[in-house]
C-alpha cells in the first residue's frame, strides 16, 4: 500500500482468490500489473443482488477499477477482457489452472511486482484451455517462473561439473550428469536422453508448438508431478 497513492486508478490483472464474509463482504486477492499480489475489498458485494457477478471469480483477466484509501484498496468495477469460459468447462484442466493460481498465492510475496508472471499465468491458462496436459503445463509454468528469477535448472550442462548433459539425474537443485562423482546412484529422478529432451521441449518450445506436442503426441516421460515438486522446492528455498 505504501507504493500506491490515495485515489482512483486502474490496473490490468486477474483474481487469484475470492473470499466472502458472513456479512456479505467480498475480498479478492488480485495479481495486478506493476503492483503484484494484493487484497482488495468490496463491502456488501456478496449479498443480495451480487455486485460484479461472475466478473469477480478467480482466473478472470480484466482491467480493475480501484480506489486506494488510507489503509486498503476498494474494488469499484471490473472490465472483463478474458473469462476463460472454455477452460471452465474442463474440470481437470480448470483444477490445473487453480493449482497455478495457488502457487502464485503461496510463493509470490505480496506487493511484489512481477509483470512477467502475470503474462506467463495468462498463457498457461490458454494452453490448459486448449487441452494441454495440466502436469506438463505446471512444469513449463514453474520452470519459466524460475527462469525470470534467474534460478531455473540448466538442461544442457551438469550443475556440478559443467559437462554437457546427454542423460541426467536430478540432484538437490538441478540436473547432474550420471557420473558417480556428480550424482549419487539410486537417488533423485533418472533421465534418459529422450526424457531429458522432453522436459527441455516442454519448457522452451513456443506456446503453439507446446500445445500441439502435448495434445497430438504422447510424451514418454511420466514423472512430471515429481519433477514439479522439485521446482516448488526451489521456490520455497527462494522465499525463505
Amino acid at each position: 500500500m505504501e507504493s500506491i497513492k490515495q485515489g482512483f486508478f486502474k490496473a490490468r490483472g486477474t483474481a487469484l482468490r475470492r473470499v466472502e464474509s458472513r456479512e456479505g463482504d467480498l475480498s479478492l486477492y488480485l495479481l495486478l500489473e506493476k503492483t503484484g499480489p494484493i487484497w482488495v475489498a468490496a463491502p456488501g458485494a456478496a449479498k443480495g443482488k451480487r455486485r460484479f457477478g461472475g466478473a469477480a471469480e478467480p482466473l478472470i483477466f480484466g482491467i480493475y477499477s480501484l480506489y486506494s484509501g488510507r489503509n486498503r484498496l476498494y474494488l469499484k468495477d471490473i472490465d472483463v477482457k478474458e473469462d476463460f469460459w472454455t477452460l471452465r468447462k474442463r474440470p481437470l484442466h480448470l483444477r490445473g489452472g487453480l493449482a497455478l493460481a495457488k502457487l502464485i498465492v503461496d510463493y509470490l510475496p505480496p506487493n511484489h511486482p512481477c509483470n512477467e508472471l502475470l503474462s506467463l499465468f495468462f498463457w498457461a491458462l490458454r494452453s490448459l484451455e486448449e487441452g494441454a496436459s495440466p502436469d506438463i503445463v505446471e512444469w513449463r509454468f514453474l520452470w519459466r517462473w524460475l527462469k525470470y528469477w534467474g534460478i531455473a535448472p540448466d538442461f544442457d550442462r551438469c550443475a556440478k561439473c559443467g559437462a554437457p548433459l546427454e542423460d541426467a539425474r536430478w540432484g538437490g537443485e538441478g540436473f547432474y550428469c550420471s557420473n558417480s562423482n556428480c550424482s549419487e546412484p539410486g537417488t533423485g529422478i533418472s533421465f534418459s536422453g529422450t526424457a531429458l529432451q522432453e522436459v527441455r521441449m516442454a519448457a522452451i518450445l513456443s506456446r503453439r508448438a507446446f500445445v500441439k506436442w502435448t495434445t497430438q503426441e504422447e510424451p514418454r516421460f511420466s514423472k512430471w508431478n515429481e519433477l514439479n515438486e522439485k521446482l516448488v522446492y526451489l521456490l520455497e528455498k527462494e522465499r525463505s
